[in-house]
């Protein structure tokens, strides 16, 4: 049973939101907020944001409502015989907005954004050619709302500003890539990477469209998310170090540009901080750690609380064989809620939210049970 709702919350002066890349290759939750980070006093549930795949192979992106499934179709072909995904989404009043992409007949990426399930595309002509490209990062403040998203074959960054296209780009000759996004005082910012002279991801954001360089390890880094408290930035990233000899991610963040290491608590080279939250002048990072000596191995997802860190178990496996992931990190009325998804042992995604620790799963929206990959991205609340 698929239904349409309405949801009335609290219109905030400024909402921003932010999650994941692309299912298969995502990383966390790399949401940005425009003042502290995602904190609130609303009372969360398993509601939610996220994409379900069908046996086909399609992913079909929508909302769980009271355990009952909504699916938004394709921009494009107003279905869902082809994928599309939402990676975030932002609530203002009565709005909901899910930025991502459709896949068009020839399965080209075409950005846009769902406002109340309803398709809005955004310009991708570059120089009178359409581009491939996706909005993974959203803010709404009063009537302006921008956009962060990125352009395959030009490998740079883009900003929609109330749908005005722009190439972000610390010159015409270098790539670029933008995680997150956040507005403080109506300047925008937008975190990630920069190719510099010496190293290939060197990480900073653009303030209004102007590259600000953070110091970096000696092979680099990234900003994967920034939060505001007053006039204080933070943006928590990587920073990539060598130890021993051999190559390391060092996890942690920037306070107006001061780097602030977090430990690896499993005591692996491989690692992310994805989300950072300030809530009464906590400061609240989630990301992983990698069970392995290689990049690609077990994700053990959890949070660092003032540097301190909390894991947070597979939820369907009680342990740590097989990935988790963390979308969306939330602090509300002093609980820690963290959405996503959890590996189950036949190495599918089930979607669900971790509430102090205590994980709840979900259902695939389109199959109805987890015999098919599935994430939640953003909580409705």
């Amino acid at each position: 049973m698929k239904k349409i709702f309405f949801l009335f919350i609290l219109c905030l002066s400024v909402i921003s939101c932010g999650s994941g890349l692309n299912p298969e290759e995502i990383n966390g939750s790399n949401s940005s907020s425009g003042s502290s980070g995602n904190s609130g006093n609303g009372n969360l549930s398993g509601d939610g944001f996220g994409n379900s795949k069908k046996a086909d192979g399609v992913w079909v992106p929508g909302m769980w409502k009271e355990g009952v499934w909504t699916a938004y179709p394709n921009g494009l072909t107003g279905d869902n015989s082809r994928t599309a995904l939402i990676y975030t989404a932002a609530l203002v009043g009565s709005d909901i907005y899910a930025p991502g992409y459709s896949f068009d007949p020839l399965n080209n990426h075409v950005p846009g954004y769902w406002k109340n399930g309803v398709w809005v595309a955004l310009d991708n002509v570059v120089s009178g050619t359409p581009r491939q490209m996706d909005a993974r990062r959203i803010v709404v403040s009063g009537s302006d709302i921008y956009l962060t998203g990125y352009c395959y074959s030009l490998n740079r960054g883009v900003l929609w500003t109330n749908g005005v296209m722009t190439l972000l780009q610390e010159n015409p000759a270098t790539r670029s890539f933008i995680f997150a996004l956040g507005l403080l005082d109506a300047n925008v910012y937008a975190g990630g990477y920069s190719e510099g002279a010496a190293v290939n991801e060197e990480p900073g954001y653009f303030i209004n469209n102007v590259w600000t360089d953070l110091p970096l390890g000696v092979n680099g880094g990234r900003v994967l998310d920034i939060a505001f408290s007053g006039s204080d930035v933070y943006a928590a990233g990587i920073n990539y170090v060598m130890e021993t000899g051999s190559p390391k991610d060092e996890l942690g963040y920037w306070k107006n540009n001061i780097w602030n290491a977090l430990p690896n608590s499993e005591g692996t080279r491989w690692g992310s901080a994805d989300t950072i939250v300030v809530d009464s002048g906590d400061i609240y990072v989630s990301g992983d750690a990698r069970l392995s000596s290689q990049v690609t191995g077990i994700k053990v997802p959890g949070y660092w609380k003032n540097g301190v860190w909390e894991t947070l178990i597979n939820g369907e496996t009680n342990d740590k064989s097989q990935t988790a992931t963390i979308k969306e990190l939330i602090i509300s009325n002093s609980d820690v809620y963290a959405y996503g998804y959890s590996v189950n042992a036949s190495g599918k995604r089930v979607p669900g939210f971790w509430k102090n620790g205590s994980w709840t799963g979900l259902l695939n929206g389109e199959t109805g049970d987890n015999s098919q990959d599935a994430e939640m991205v953003y909580p409705l609340y």
